[in-house]
């Protein structure tokens, strides 16, 4: 009678009486593989890993693993391993990102500076370092740069930086916000405004990074 076993990727493999254990990783694809991650029943966030969900072809044509997985909300989602795994990375189905989009634009109601610059700068900060959507997400919230508790606030942002921000702007026609140390966070002390030739001048050099599963 052939056997349901259970594969270390999660899968479902049919073993008939024929195969020879030696010969089970041929079965079905299913090879065992010993850098592949697992996953199974972990939690990140608000998701809990289910299942794994498939391999998909990246760059240099290599297998990433992407794993099915339950949000707390309710709703399911296939993220890519790696992308669990990492400090900063993916926390939600897409849920979390709305709620502080939702706040972000309840405090931008109250305080009257929605249609601003300043206030478009703040906002870009925020979704550069928290929603994993931003294609500028992998060079700041996936390395770990955040903003610190104080500008979670637009309020304490304006109070910290806005007269600042309008005496540099009085003499420069390009003005955006700049981290003197660029591995550092968003914050008071390492932050300042910056023209678009001093924020080339201090830019990171952007390395590629090692793809692992």
């Amino acid at each position: 009678m052939p056997k349901k076993c259970l594969c270390g990727c999660g899968g479902i493999i049919i073993w008939q009486k024929h195969h020879k254990w030696r010969d089970i990783k041929y079965i079905r694809g299913h090879a065992p593989n010993k850098n592949r991650l697992q996953l199974v029943s972990k939690k990140f966030g608000r998701l809990t890993v289910i299942k794994f969900a498939e391999f998909r072809r990246g760059k240099n044509n290599m297998k990433r693993s992407y794993w099915k997985c339950k949000c707390a909300c309710g709703n399911y989602t296939v993220v890519r391993g790696l992308n669990l795994k990492i400090k900063n990375g993916v926390k939600s189905c897409g849920c979390l990102q709305k709620e502080v989009m939702s706040k972000i634009g309840k405090r931008a109601y109250k305080h009257g500076m929605s249609n601003t610059k300043f206030f478009r700068i703040w906002v870009g900060m925020q979704t550069r370092c928290f929603d994993s959507k931003e294609k500028a997400y992998r060079w700041y919230g996936a390395r770990g740069i955040t903003v610190c508790k104080r500008w979670l606030r637009f309020e304490n942002f304006r109070d910290d930086m806005y007269k600042l921000y309008l005496k540099h702007k009085k003499n420069n026609d390009y003005t955006s916000i700049e981290r003197i140390n660029s591995n550092g966070n968003y914050k008071p002390s390492n932050c300042k405004w910056a023209t678009r030739e001093e924020q080339r001048a201090n830019q990171r050099p952007r390395q590629r990074t090692r793809d692992f599963r």
